[in-house]
């Protein structure tokens, strides 16, 4: 999966996304917005992606890594959510 803006690129992780997901995870920054956890280590991190991978094989879809477009400054992770259509 990609998708673009005029400044971003959400995509598909890979494997080499780990270490960029093992540090959001491990931000006090973001670890204050988070349930309580103890910080990501690698190993989860790869096997986090892992499991994405696999969704989005078998779904379709599965949260994605968000970067800067034209290069590879990782800026985060995100998810779209299926709802409802309340009326």
């Amino acid at each position: 999966m990609k998708l673009e803006t005029e400044r971003l690129e959400l995509r598909s992780a890979t494997p080499a996304d780990a270490p960029h997901l093992q540090a959001l995870y491990s931000s006090p920054e973001v670890l204050r917005y988070l349930p309580p956890r103890p910080p990501m280590s690698l190993e989860q991190a790869t096997q986090a992606i892992g499991r994405r991978m696999k969704m989005e094989a078998e779904l379709g879809y599965a949260p994605f890594m968000i970067v800067m477009k034209g290069g590879d400054e990782f800026i985060g992770s995100g998810r779209f959510s299926a709802s409802e259509r309340c009326t």
